[in-house]
């Protein structure tokens, strides 16, 4: 049961991280652009 719940915790996470993670890109391309001007 606890393992269950523990591989549902660690897909929902993955989960939230990769569609974290292009905006996280994003913003660091932004930043590294703005920082040019």
């Amino acid at each position: 049961m606890l393992g269950e719940l523990q591989l549902a915790l660690n897909d929902l996470a993955r989960h939230k991280i990769s569609k974290i993670t292009p905006k996280v890109q994003n913003f660091s391309v932004y930043f590294k652009f703005f920082i040019m001007l």
